[in-house]
């Protein structure tokens, strides 16, 4: 059984003039690493990755996912990006 997670869609926010995901708490600092990972079928949210600090960020994850999987996921997200 392969299972598929997409990047949750931010919502855009008249208030602040950007894209936001809310993460209940759990970042506050907004950061182009920060993310939520879905199934495309739902808006559950089975990962999350957010910046609380200048080189600081939380991580949650649960089942399917186990904590190594996540920890690579988010490995891969505060990787430098090249472009």
């Amino acid at each position: 059984m392969m299972l598929v997670f997409h990047n949750k869609e931010p919502k855009w926010n008249e208030t602040v003039q950007a894209y936001v995901l809310n993460f209940n708490g759990r970042v506050d600092q907004a950061s182009v690493k920060n993310f939520q990972l879905i199934m495309s079928d739902e808006n559950y949210i089975f990962m999350q990755f957010g910046k609380v600090g200048k080189n600081d960020f939380n991580m949650d994850v649960q089942w399917p996912l186990s904590i190594y999987q996540a920890f690579a996921i988010s490995l891969s997200s505060i990787d430098k990006k090249f472009g």
